[in-house]
């Protein structure tokens, strides 16, 4: 609550190596408070009471920890803090699979879905509604969606991001959003986002567009999008090659 962390790639030079790095932030001032390198391959993060885990397939490790612990199974892929515990989620034999982790113990593997293709995209969330796990296949338009009901994995609605190359999805109790960014919005003006949600929450829909005001003249080519619920606002983050950008809307009304 009284800081926020980013984690994103950066990169020095046009031939040097990605290099994996979490900032944190003040949330009032938006100044960073530390840049805290990772050790490289990260593939989740999740945000638990007492900090942020970093994942690295097979092994995690507690932010600005210089030690690594292992996982047995598959990679983790995704994962989301539920305030008591970690779920964690990977893929195996085109299973996409979920384990949730409480302390030093770990549940069973949880069947999610059966996927069709390859996937190059996963992500978990969590509200009070229960976790949601999203993928995309390759090969589609379509982010694929689960959620856990009941004990039970049940497939959700479906959304479709058609040519949008950048996305990212969050969920608001009931409600599944997802904001992405096609690159022949760009505007000199504003960063616009497009907003879907679910129609399996029946709640009115937010503004189809997003528009905030740019200032950057060089480096405008956004290379990822994040979303995250703070406080009473929804804090969005985007990342372009040389800089981070973050605004945000008031949950009440989604209206920038």
């Amino acid at each position: 609550p009284g800081e926020w962390t980013i984690l994103h790639d950066a990169e020095r030079g046009k031939t040097a190596d990605h290099v994996q790095v979490a900032v944190t932030l003040d949330p009032r001032t938006l100044t960073p408070r530390a840049r805290i390198p990772l050790f490289g391959g990260a593939t989740a993060s999740a945000v638990l009471p007492d900090g942020v885990v970093v994942f690295y397939g097979r092994r995690y490790a507690r932010l600005a920890s210089s030690r690594l612990e292992g996982l047995e199974g598959w990679p983790v892929l995704a994962a989301v803090g539920d305030g008591a515990a970690t779920w964690i989620v990977g893929l195996h034999n085109r299973r996409l699979l979920a384990r949730r982790l409480e302390g030093e113990s770990a549940g069973d593997d949880e069947a999610v879905a059966v996927t069709t293709a390859d996937v190059d995209w996963l992500q978990a969330t969590v509200s009070e509604a229960g976790p949601t796990i999203a993928w995309h296949e390759q090969g589609t338009t379509l982010l694929h969606f689960a959620r856990r009901v009941n004990g039970v994995w049940a497939p959700w609605d479906d959304l479709d991001v058609g040519t949008a190359q950048r996305w990212a999805t969050v969920q608001l109790g009931s409600r599944q959003l997802v904001i992405s960014h096609v690159r022949e919005d760009r505007s000199w003006r504003a960063v616009l986002l497009r907003v879907a949600c679910c129609k399996a929450c029946r709640l009115p829909p937010p503004p189809a567009r997003w528009a905030f005001g740019d200032t950057m003249i060089l480096g405008r080519y956004l290379t990822g999008i994040a979303a995250a619920p703070a406080g009473d606002r929804l804090v969005l983050a985007v990342t372009r090659t040389s800089s981070v950008q973050l605004t945000s809307v008031p949950l009440d009304t989604l209206i920038p």
